[in-house]
């Protein structure tokens, strides 16, 4: 059974755990009124490190990506991200998936269970491009931070105010830099960082003795 990064993490904060196709997921750590009270009333962090993550990197990659997905990637700066949806020739849809450049080329994230099917579609377009892809779902972090007082506690990580037009956002802990993205799909203000797993050891445990502090 897989486990998330911060496994250890969850299980010394209470957390519940059951078997989510393969992984040993944290489902609950108080009652779930009292959990969607903080995120409605004050913050929460949702740990999606199960999703699909795959980079591509290589001279080929961004003109790949553009190629085989909707979405025109070739404006992003690193640190940012874009959704796209794979396509098949005919149109149909492979997968809907949030794009981030990084310094060294591309991350794809992608849903939990469709990793392998992603992974095998984008290699069958793989022929004289110069592309490398690998499935690094156990190599980074994707926390998304929830709730009306989410910025607040972002703000811990910038000296900068984060205000409501601000979209990728980089923060830093510790001398670590990473990018924070604001995500409209909840009902409330949200923000999904990514981090890797080294940063993670350093990362995670201001981020979650903050979270502490705000209930």
């Amino acid at each position: 059974m897989q486990k998330l990064l911060l496994h250890d993490l969850h299980k010394s904060l209470g957390a519940r755990f059951e078997n989510v196709e393969g992984w040993d997921l944290p489902v609950s750590y108080d009652p779930v009124d009292k959990e969607l009270n903080s995120i409605g009333n004050t913050v929460g962090i949702i740990d999606q490190g199960y999703l699909c993550k795959l980079a591509l990197k290589g001279k080929d990659a961004l003109d790949l990506l553009n190629r085989i997905s909707t979405n025109d990637l070739s404006v992003m700066v690193t640190g940012a991200s874009r959704d796209t949806i794979f396509t098949s020739p005919k149109g149909r849809i492979i997968d809907f998936c949030r794009v981030v450049a990084l310094d060294d080329g591309y991350l794809i994230v992608s849903s939990r269970r469709q990793c392998q099917t992603l992974k095998e579609w984008i290699e069958r377009f793989i022929i004289l491009e110069e592309v490398q892809l690998s499935d690094v779902t156990l190599n980074y972090h994707w926390l998304t931070v929830i709730g009306v007082h989410s910025r607040a506690l972002l703000q811990h990580f910038r000296k900068e105010p984060i205000t409501f037009k601000d979209d990728n956002i980089w923060l830093k802990f510790k001398n670590v830099t990473f990018p924070a993205f604001k995500t409209d799909r909840y009902f409330t203000e949200a923000f999904t960082l990514c981090f890797t797993e080294e940063e993670g050891k350093i990362i995670a445990d201001g981020l979650f003795e903050h979270l502490k502090a705000v209930g």
